[in-house]
Parts: C-alpha cells; sequence; structure tokens
C-alpha cells in the first residue's frame, strides 16, 4: 500500500510509445482431429456456463470516485483493494486476481495483466478482519 501511495503521490512523466517493434505475425496452427474435437467440447462447456449465469447489479451510492482521490490513492486501486478485502471476508483467504491493463499507448497496444492481490493486501485483509487491531494498524 505503500509503494501505491508514493506511486500517485510521484508526478508522473508521460511516456512515448515503442519504437522499433517488429509487425506481428499471424500464427497457424496445425491441429489434429483430437485437438479440435477437444477445443468444441470446450465451447459446448463455455456456453453451458453462460446460459447458466445469474447477475445482479447493485449501484453503490455512498460515494464516488472523489473519496479515494481525496487520500490521493487511484480510485481503480482502491476497488481492487475492496474487492481482495471482500473475497476474504466470505473465504478467510485471499485469492489470487488479476485486472486486465491496456497497453494502447504503445504501437499495436495490446493488454497485459496487473495483479492486485499481493501480502500487503492479504496484510490488510487481515488487519481489517481482526477485532483486536487497532485503528492505526488498519490504516497502514
Amino acid at each position: 500500500m505503500d509503494n501505491m501511495l508514493a506511486y500517485t503521490a510521484a508526478e508522473q512523466k508521460p511516456q512515448l510509445p515503442a519504437a522499433n517493434v517488429l509487425e506481428p505475425k499471424r500464427l497457424e496452427f496445425i491441429l489434429d482431429s483430437g485437438a479440435k474435437e477437444s477445443i468444441e467440447t470446450a465451447k459446448t462447456s463455455l456456453d453451458t456456463l453462460v446460459k447458466d449465469l445469474e447477475l445482479v447489479l447493485y449501484k453503490f451510492g455512498h460515494f464516488g470516485k472523489a473519496l479515494p482521490k481525496m487520500f490521493k490513492i487511484s480510485p481503480d486501486a482502491f476497488i481492487q483493494v475492496a474487492l481482495q478485502l471482500a473475497y476474504y471476508r466470505l473465504h478467510h483467504e485471499t485469492a489470487a486476481t488479476y485486472e486486465s491493463a491496456s497497453l494502447r499507448q504503445f504501437k499495436y497496444g495490446r493488454t497485459d495483466t496487473i495483479r492486485s492481490a499481493s501480502l500487503a493486501s492479504k496484510e490488510f485483509s487481515e488487519n481489517m478482519e481482526d477485532k483486536n487491531a487497532s485503528l492505526e494498524k488498519k490504516s497502514r
């Protein structure tokens, strides 16, 4: 958390797009009948899971992105830590979560992965759930 706070407090310099990047090459896959059959089975399984999805939306109205920004915390980072805490409260363990990150500012932009689970987020969740932890310890 300290690293995140220090990063958000520091002035960020604009970055230029990557240079001298090779053109991407299309990959051609040669699949045998067994691999093709496995792909079709996976498609069917995914379709079944998608049809079984139930989604309920809840609009949180207590505060918005201005609150974390007031404390110089990225609203996205705030939500990621909140998700870690929520999962910890439900399952009493941390989850290996990730977030997709767009790298579109670079030539032929792509996505990458941000891993929000860390020892710091685990410690934060444990402290928040510890009824004997001081307010100071919870706010670190």
